[in-house]
């Protein structure tokens, strides 16, 4: 959806430029008056219907694809030869960034993980303090397995007397099992703990490390390493550079040569369609009621390919004979 507000436009619920604007206009909206018809006013849309005419559409697509391709190759040829500007303070600063990110051995999602580690490390003596207390409490005399004990001997009498109670206390087993068990698992749970200093310290300094970077990089792990591999593809290109320019200048005359093969395709059925579509435009003229007005449909050539092939169109014409043909 189209929508507009003060010195502001929308489309889809996204800003978009005015000039996008009318460019999406031209295809949605004609504007029809007593003397105009805006479609045919677009020199675009001109080339447009004088392809169509032509039967050229193929040979459009074909020349479109050609020239993106081509235009990709030049714009990164022409980035190659600005690389060649690079100052030797660049060169150094892009090895030292990756360098110092190389250094680190980075790996993606490792932060949870270490940081997990660390805490447990540096916090060791508390967890075995605290997982040896919760043992204590449970299993020590007149700890809560043992007062449960004395739960089970008081329900099984209970169960005796009134075997409808059975149904109230049937979580009782399964209560006393799971304590069981996690009385088991906190003892190991302890004895796996080890208090090393050491290592706590090697953590605590992996986890400084990586903060260090995240501040100097990008605020995430994943921004790290893709500024590591931009700074790597720079500094690549920089060193590298002559061979790649010679690669890449073989690579443009390949595509050169595609493109000015697809112009010379469409840039014939054009010529050939143009006179043609002038003479049909203007005996329609003359059933309209313009019966000396006269039609051209000239090409206007040039020397560099654009994004619609290496011309373009304008319609001309004139009403009454012995004037000027004029742009539509």
């Amino acid at each position: 959806m189209v929508g507009q507000t003060a010195n502001r436009q929308f489309v889809n619920d996204s800003p978009v430029t005015l000039a996008l604007l009318k460019r999406i206009g031209e295809h949605l909206v004609d504007l029809h008056g007593p003397h105009d018809h805006q479609s045919l006013l677009s020199t675009e849309r001109q080339l447009a219907m004088l392809d169509a005419y032509a039967g050229s559409e193929p040979a459009v697509a074909s020349w479109r694809e050609t020239w993106r391709t081509w235009r990709g190759k030049m714009q990164e040829f022409e980035d190659l030869q600005r690389a060649e500007n690079a100052s030797e303070q660049e060169l150094e600063l892009l090895r030292y960034q990756v360098g110092e990110i190389d250094s680190a051995n980075l790996k993606p999602g490792e932060e949870s993980d270490l940081e997990d580690r660390w805490r447990r490390a540096s916090n060791a003596t508390r967890l075995l303090e605290a997982s040896g207390a919760a043992v204590t409490a449970l299993s020590n005399d007149d700890g809560i397995l043992d007062r449960l004990t004395e739960v089970q001997r008081l329900v099984r009498e209970l169960e005796k007397l009134d075997p409808s109670v059975a149904e109230r206390v049937a979580g009782l087993e399964t209560a006393v099992l799971e304590l069981q068990e996690l009385e088991r698992s906190l003892v190991e749970y302890g004895e796996e703990l080890e208090i090393d200093p050491k290592e706590a310290a090697t953590l605590e300094e992996r986890v400084n490390l990586i903060e260090s970077l995240k501040r100097k990089y990008g605020p995430t792990l994943v921004d790290v390493i893709a500024r590591r591999d931009a700074a790597a593809t720079r500094l690549d290109t920089i060193e590298n550079r002559g061979e790649k320019l010679e690669k890449l200048s073989a690579e443009l005359a390949e595509c050169r040569a595609k493109l000015d093969a697809a112009g010379k395709t469409l840039s014939t059925a054009r010529k050939k369609a143009a006179p043609k579509l002038a003479k049909e435009i203007a005996s329609q003229l003359k059933d309209l009621g313009f019966k000396q007005s006269s039609f051209e449909v000239p090409l206007v050539s040039s020397s560099e390919p654009g994004p619609h092939g290496f011309e373009g169109v304008e319609f001309q014409f004139g009403p009454n004979p012995g004037e000027h043909l004029l742009p539509l």
